[in-house]
């Protein structure tokens, strides 16, 4: 069944599902959702596919396993209370928290095990950031209408070229370009930091970067980014409120408002239209085929506190999988090694990848302003970066102006999910994959040094802690066809970072996302919605 066949959300169903997402249980305990486009996931790739979709007439139903965020909601960045942390009945509070004391982020192990409140350090919570452990490495996911926007760093690079045409040969990079970048951009709202608020004493520590980086003959970038620049400058004023100029920005949200998540762009246009229903507090728990052609999900409805509240059956004529690398590849080897889509392609699980994300911390009481306005480039093979993330007075048990260095760059290797002994996904990912690319990172961060202009990042250890970019397990034109249709059946889609195989040319990979995502919507509407 095609996406041109015309259908409508039955009202009953509709209303039901809305009562679940505010939190009020319905008197019936399952409810049924008709709709013509399912999107599984509110990050970038779902937004903009229900912001595309929508902008062609066609009726979207948007669900997202996490609450809906606004400014003001948000915990502040790395000082944990309840809102922090989404954990499943398979996470566990203390794991989380030593990886994340390894950042450099001491005692907050002690601190989340606290807050949760529970016997053990476990605890149910649909909070804003998600910890997907494997026995490698673990990944870090937004929760929430947004997705991973809610709580990424908001920097949006472009990939040069060469590097990105070694990881995806079949895209042309030129009509990337010439179309999908600059698309992107807007549809995001990125720009660069203005002048005049590089300028303030809060980003001195940014420009002492880019001038060290200079005197060691590093490449740098003045990056686009997702941010709202007149609420930074609201921050700015004195008593101003907290958000990206004082470090309240790493993985959380700004509750000054200054991050631009997809919620707030590319989701509120298609909401603007009428024509897309949010439900948050649903999760994908099953997909499979309708007997009458299309698709049918069966989603769990949840309370803020993560406990299950009821069943709803969504039946679609199509369904696009965004719910990023973190989960759609998992969701695909599930539902075809089970039998519930079983033509899916073998290919389906393979290609994952970390983007070689490698974290460093020097205390070194710079100033917070953040995100960081400049990347630091090596331009060798592996494509290292690094970039500052400045840490403000409210990092919580951090050293207030210590830096944390991200660094990426185009892995070597990539890994494969598969389906459990216990029927759930597993991932299997070889950390030396990473191997050529962190040691061009840490050869990076030594030149920086060279340069003796503050803040540099030294202290990277030899493997990966955890990544922040997962990338890859439904990659395009392997799984899917050219523009993310999923091998072996009509109307199924993958339109997030699952399609992009483990790096986006050591750089932050949002943008990228983004652009393909557009790029493959383009072919989309234009063949499969055709009347």
């Amino acid at each position: 069944m095609s996406l041109s066949r015309r259908s409508v959300l039955r009202m009953t169903g509709v209303a039901a599902a809305g009562a679940l997402a505010a939190g009020v249980r319905p008197a019936r305990a399952q409810a049924e959702v008709r709709t013509r486009v399912l999107i599984v996931g509110s990050g970038p790739g779902g937004s903009v596919a229900a912001d595309r979709l929508t902008a062609t007439g066609a009726e979207c139903t948007v669900i997202e396993r996490g609450r809906r965020w606004q400014p003001g909601d948000f915990p502040p960045a790395l000082q944990p209370d309840t809102r922090t942390l989404w954990l499943d009945e398979t996470s566990d509070v203390i794991d989380t928290a030593d990886t994340l004391s390894s950042l450099g982020v001491p005692g907050l192990s002690g601190v989340l095990a606290q807050v949760s409140g529970l016997p053990g350090g476990r605890a149910l919570s649909t909070g804003l950031t998600d910890v997907v452990a494997s026995a490698t490495v673990q990944t870090v996911c937004g929760a929430g209408v947004g997705g991973s926007s809610l709580i990424y760093g908001a920097v949006l690079p472009q990939p040069t070229e060469d590097t990105l045409a070694r990881i995806l040969p079949d895209v042309d990079y030129g009509e990337l370009d010439e179309v999908y970048y600059p698309r992107a951009r807007r549809g995001i709202g990125a720009s660069p930091i203005p002048d005049d608020v590089l300028a303030h004493s809060r980003y001195a520590g940014q420009r002492a970067f880019a001038a060290g980086a200079q005197r060691a003959g590093v490449r740098t970038e003045r990056v686009d980014l997702g941010i709202a620049w007149d609420a930074v400058r609201r921050e700015l004023a004195p008593d101003g409120p907290t958000g990206a100029s004082t470090g309240d920005y790493i993985l959380t949200g700004t509750n000054s408002g200054a991050k631009i998540s997809f919620d707030r762009s590319y989701l509120a246009r298609a909401e603007a239209t009428g024509r897309c229903t949010v439900l948050p507090l649903h999760q994908l728990t099953r997909l499979t085929t309708s007997p009458g052609g299309g698709y049918t999900a069966t989603v769990d409805t949840l309370d803020e506190a993560g406990a299950r509240t009821g069943t709803v059956r969504i039946t679609a004529d199509a369904v696009v999988l965004a719910a990023g690398a973190a989960h759609t590849p998992g969701i695909l080897v599930r539902a075809r090694d089970t039998g519930a889509l079983p033509r899916l392609s073998a290919e389906v699980g393979h290609g994952w990848g970390t983007n070689a994300d490698q974290a460093g911390t020097e205390p070194l009481n710079t100033t917070p302003g953040g995100p960081p306005p400049f990347i630091a480039h090596d331009d060798t093979a592996e494509h290292a970066t690094i970039e500052p993330f400045t840490l403000g007075a409210h990092a919580g048990p951090v050293t207030a102006g210590a830096v944390l260095g991200l660094g990426m760059g185009v892995t070597s290797g990539t890994g494969t999910w598969s389906l459990g002994p216990a029927g759930l996904p597993v991932l299997t990912w070889n950390p030396a994959t990473d191997g050529p690319a962190q040691a061009a990172t840490r050869a990076l961060a030594g030149r920086l040094t060279e340069g003796g202009g503050p803040p540099t990042i030294t202290a990277f250890p030899p493997t990966p802690v955890l990544t922040a970019h997962p990338l890859g397990g439904a990659v395009l034109g392997r799984a899917t066809d050219a523009y993310g249709r999923l091998e072996g059946y009509q109307g199924l889609y993958c339109l997030d970072g699952s399609l992009i195989p483990g790096s986006t040319g050591g750089v932050n990979p949002t943008l990228t996302i983004t652009a393909i995502v557009e790029r493959c919507l383009d072919d989309i509407v234009r063949r499969d919605l055709a009347a």
